[in-house]
């Protein structure tokens, strides 16, 4: 029989004592596991490159595009807000120039706020996927080589390229989209729009109907005009994403 530390009840009557062998015991409770914190998935910013390369080509030409990256074919490789330049030696004399056109304007402070320790993880080195999805929004690709396809192995090379730049510079990604830490840090730090306007309310805009020149108007001429004026196709092309930029920026998300 096992003895507990505390006697059980006992009672005495005449020369008779009564035990309550029975009688509850207090015990403490155990503890209770700790409820686990949700994590966001996360992935490095080049693997959710190369990843998105090879959903949005071909599968031959992919293959082809990482043949041409891993023999060298890319001698360079420009990266700035929107837009990763590249010149790729093909099979002709001047080497094929490449521009990868990404959305590039700053994510919503909420779509990051809103993910635990999203900062944290940047600062590492490892997004949350959802971050990273956002980030990398390829809206077209341009190529000087005779390929029709929308996205040639050339493009994919320097797609390539730059996801080596990711790999050892995560936060060259953010520059796609006119961030850095520093200024998400800030973001996160900054009262919400509500809050710095006191929850006042704005006087109603005029209706205004958008229209947009580049729609409206003929590319191939405005392409001509911007390439007579700039030194290299390089450089006309850097051109004409800058001016589309300004449109983004100024032209309604969803024009009626």
């Amino acid at each position: 029989m096992n003895v507990s530390d505390t006697p059980p009840a006992r009672s005495v009557k005449d020369n008779v004592i009564y035990a309550k062998f029975g009688a509850s015991q207090q015990h403490d409770e155990p503890a209770q596991p700790a409820t686990p914190t949700t994590v966001a998935p996360t992935i490095t910013p080049h693997v959710q490159l190369r990843l998105l390369l090879a959903t949005i080509c071909e599968r031959g030409r992919y293959t082809r595009g990482v043949n041409y990256h891993r023999d060298g074919h890319v001698t360079s490789t420009d990266v700035r807000a929107g837009l990763v330049t590249g010149l790729v030696r093909g099979s002709q004399l001047d080497p094929f120039e490449v521009a990868l056109h990404f959305a590039s304007n700053p994510l919503d402070r909420d779509s990051i706020t809103g993910i635990p320790h999203a900062l944290t993880l940047m600062s590492k080195g490892t997004y949350p996927q959802q971050i990273a999805t956002q980030l990398f929004d390829i809206q077209r690709c341009e190529c000087t080589c005779p390929d029709p396809a929308p996205v040639c192995k050339h493009a994919v090379a320097v797609g390539l390229a730059f996801a080596d730049m990711l790999h050892s510079n995560p936060e060259k990604a953010l520059a796609l989209r006119h961030m850095s830490l520093a200024t998400i840090a800030d973001a996160i730090d900054a009262p919400p729009a509500a809050d710095f306007w006191n929850g006042g309310q704005l006087p109603p805009l005029p209706d205004i109907e958008p229209d947009s020149a580049l729609e409206r108007g003929d590319r191939t001429l405005l392409t001509q005009a911007i390439r007579a004026a700039s030194l290299n196709s390089v450089e006309a092309l850097r051109g004409m994403y800058q001016l589309e930029e300004i449109y983004e920026h100024i032209m309604p998300t969803n024009p009626r």
